[in-house]
């Protein structure tokens, strides 16, 4: 009597399994489990990252996607826009993996909450102050009203009281300054005639200023402060440490691609933001300055915002950067990855 051999192979066998059976002698074997795995996404991670805007403060992150960073060292990132405000519950609750909006979880940290810096990506934020073409310098806006996104005591409006504070205005005093809603609708208000000046993000700064209007400061030439990176619950930096260096390494790859190469990433702005050529490229080399090309934690910048919280009179209870920061992890990256280019 003929015995079917205990395994079989059949067109209704798998494809994965009748790949391997066909090549189970030969070096097609790891081929077909090299092309097949990843394939099915069985050795991939599953993360979700949290980030504040579709904007110039997540490129880094669009750009690790489109290139396949991410899936390159396991991973598979589902990332949500989410508002700052929310972000930092959503992190504890465990509904989100990762924050990059780093001043939230800085200051969350700061009054108790069970967070962890693990990596600063961008040391200043995508901000500039935009006048109208009279004003030749900020202290021509003693007495004059600036317009601004987000609430007080938000990374943009620390960031504005710090420039002004460095042109020898008093924020409180010689200026007002006016919260408006999305970074559109103040520049929609300021175009219409509203407001002697504006605060806001890229790539606006750059639209106003081929429209004639002027650009006074731009915060990453001017400002340090630690605005996007990594933060995790101390929990999850406990149980995920190798994932979590993982993150790392993507992000500083990601951030060195777009120093490295100019054209490609533009041609992502283009094609993600719907920026014109002009605008993007302009916009490309405002942002430039403040992305690291370092696995890093900027201590000195930490410390900075939680004196900008102490000097508003929050209560804290954590005032030392070591506290709110995990130094070791981002050292580990730092001695894996080659050194980046000069």
């Amino acid at each position: 009597m003929n015995r079917r051999p205990l395994t079989t192979c059949t067109p209704r066998t798998p494809l994965l399994f009748r790949c391997l059976w066909t090549a189970r002698k030969s070096a097609g074997y790891f081929l077909c489990l090299a092309f097949l795995l990843p394939l099915k996404g069985w050795a991939l991670e599953r993360v979700r990252l949290a980030y504040p805007a579709r904007s110039l403060s997540a490129l880094h992150l669009q750009v690790a996607q489109e290139r396949g960073l991410y899936r390159k060292n396991g991973l598979e990132v589902e990332a949500i826009q989410m508002r700052p405000t929310i972000t930092v519950a959503a992190l504890i609750s465990g509904e989100v993996h990762y924050l990059s909006s780093v001043g939230s979880a800085i200051r969350s940290a700061a009054q108790g909450a069970p967070i962890k810096v693990v990596s600063v990506s961008l040391t200043a934020p995508f901000f500039s102050l935009v006048v109208r073409s009279r004003y030749q310098g900020i202290q021509g806006l003693r007495g004059r009203e600036i317009g601004l996104t987000g609430n007080p005591g938000g990374t943009n409006d620390q960031v504005l009281r710090l420039v002004l504070r460095q042109s020898g205005l008093n924020p409180q005093r010689d200026v007002q300054l006016f919260y408006v809603g999305d970074a559109p609708v103040l520049y929609s208000a300021f175009r219409g005639g509203r407001f002697d000046a504006i605060f806001i993000s890229l790539p606006f700064p750059v639209i106003a200023e081929q429209e004639g209007f002027r650009i006074l400061a731009n915060t990453a030439d001017a400002i340090r402060l630690p605005f996007i990176g990594l933060a995790v619950t101390s929990e999850r930096l406990r149980s995920s440490r190798d994932q979590i260096k993982k993150m790392i390494r993507v992000d500083v790859e990601a951030r060195r691609l777009i120093r490295r190469d100019k054209e490609a990433t533009v041609e992502i702005m283009m094609r993600w933001l719907g920026l014109e050529r002009r605008v993007a490229l302009r916009s490309y080399d405002l942002v430039l300055p403040a992305i690291s090309q370092e696995a890093m934690i900027d201590r000195e910048g930490i410390r900075r915002i939680l004196e900008l919280e102490a000097e508003r009179g929050e209560a804290m209870k954590i005032t030392d950067p070591d506290q709110i920061t995990d130094g070791e992890i981002v050292e580990e990256v730092r001695r894996e990855l080659p050194a980046g280019p000069e």
